[in-house]
């Protein structure tokens, strides 16, 4: 027996074979975001009376819409992942809490991620404690969006 594994050993086609399964779990691995968040960041400024507010994700998304319009209690951000493979799994997190480490000079009472489930895309869910103004653009790198929020007009954030 140990002489066939020796004459195996020598045929190239082994050689060869044995070399693409000992490579095959460098070759198949893939940048994947850490823990199951969807929201990697957010950053908070103030400039003009206006909160600026960008929200990162871990993975890169495509600005579809928000609602309402322009003023309300709430604010719904839809967007679509743009990802294949295993990530699209954090895209589906059904719901978590977007923590925000800087002041905003509005009353946010809400903040959550809600996931896409089959055929939904996922949204951003923001709730106020009153009427707030609000604009929403797509970020320049893809793995954002900028919401633009104020208590006394839209203006003031442009």
């Amino acid at each position: 027996m140990l002489l066939n594994i020796m004459n195996n050993l020598r045929n190239s086609n082994f050689l060869v074979l044995l070399f693409c399964f000992a490579f095959l779990p460098v070759l198949d691995t893939q940048a994947q975001p850490a823990g199951n968040r969807a929201v990697d960041n957010t950053e908070a400024e103030i400039i003009n009376g206006c909160s600026v507010i960008t929200v990162t994700f871990v993975f890169p998304v495509q600005y579809l819409s928000h609602f309402p319009k322009s003023k309300g209690n709430e604010l719904r951000v839809q967007f679509s992942p743009l990802i294949t493979g295993q990530a699209t799994v954090l895209a589906e997190i059904s719901n978590e809490a977007v923590r925000l480490m800087d002041d905003v000079d509005v009353p946010i009472t809400r903040f959550e991620y809600i996931g896409g489930q089959f055929t939904e895309n996922p949204y951003l869910w923001l709730t106020f404690s009153e009427s707030v103004y609000f604009k929403v653009e797509q970020g320049a790198d893809f793995r954002s969006v900028i919401l633009y929020l104020s208590t006394k007009s839209i203006e003031a954030c442009e």
